[in-house]
């Protein structure tokens, strides 16, 4: 960051339900998408468990995101096109 580049250096993510919030975080790391796996246990332990369904934009969809779900019995965010095979 000191070669005169701007870069994020703090991501904030936050849950709500029905125009409340209910958890929130705020993670150093250099892109969102490495906060989602963090913040979903963070939830889980101040909250008790995670909720039903798990809405986010498919830059969170990456395959580390879909094993640590899969073990629940939540709804998973959609997934990443990089993720589904083209059929020809």
């Amino acid at each position: 960051m000191r070669n005169g580049q701007l870069k994020a250096g703090y991501h904030v993510q936050i849950a709500t339900e029905n125009q409340f919030i209910l958890h929130c975080a705020i993670f150093q790391r250099p892109t969102d998408t490495r906060c989602f796996l963090p913040f979903l246990s963070s939830f889980e332990k101040q909250l008790g468990g995670l909720p039903d369904y798990i809405g986010a934009d498919t830059g969170y969809g990456g395959e580390e995101d879909y094993k640590y779900l899969s073990g629940t019995t939540k709804k998973l965010p959609s997934k990443h096109p990089h993720l589904t095979k083209k059929k020809l």
